[in-house]
């Protein structure tokens, strides 16, 4: 299938400006399960591949405190360090398995933890640094989009797809390999 350049090139426009939650957006108050779907669904929503799909659900917000990627909450809230954990774990998850999130979460215990609590300077520190590299990463891959789109690419849908695809698998691939290396708590 033929598809013009421009059309892609405005396909992967709109989703270099994707919203993103900022910490200072994020309340300082402790939040229900309720309010917490609320922030990801209407803060997110242009992560939504379709209309009716859902960035969080108490499903995923149950099976994330099952597998040990949580602290238990108090008092049926979430505090501002659970909710940047949550994003931590949905931009993981769009990359990555349950399981090697368990890894890796696992394996930075030590500085998100202070006692029984979370960390939250590092929480904190580490989701700033997150979002700015993020920022600087989109301008980056507006000049690798430039790269893909050749002649041949744009003239062949599956093409395109197929680089995109190799990309994401790159680095795909690299954070597998950290996780196996560094956060394998069977080695």
């Amino acid at each position: 299938m033929k598809i013009a350049k421009s059309a892609i090139q405005a396909a992967f426009a709109e989703i270099l400006q994707e919203h993103d939650i900022a910490l200072a957006d994020i309340p300082n108050i402790d939040l229900y399960m309720d309010q917490i779907m609320s922030l990801f669904n209407q803060e997110l929503q242009d992560r939504k591949r379709n209309a009716d799909d859902k960035i969080m659900t108490k499903t995923m917000i149950n099976n994330y405190s099952k597998e040990g990627l949580l602290k238990p909450i108090k008092g049926k809230k979430y505090s501002k360090d659970h909710i940047i954990l949550l994003l931590f774990i949905f931009a993981l998850k769009q990359t990555l398995s349950l399981q090697d999130i368990k890894k890796l979460i696992t394996a930075e215990k030590e500085e998100m933890m202070d006692g029984t609590n979370y960390h939250h300077a590092y929480l904190a520190k580490t989701y700033t640094a997150y979002l700015a590299g993020k920022k600087e990463q989109k301008e980056q891959l507006a000049n690798l989009q430039s790269q893909i789109l050749t002649e041949e690419t744009e003239q062949n849908l599956l093409l395109t797809v197929l680089q995109y695809c190799a990309v994401s698998s790159y680095f795909q691939k690299a954070a597998q390999n950290l996780i196996d290396t560094y956060a394998n708590p069977q080695e």
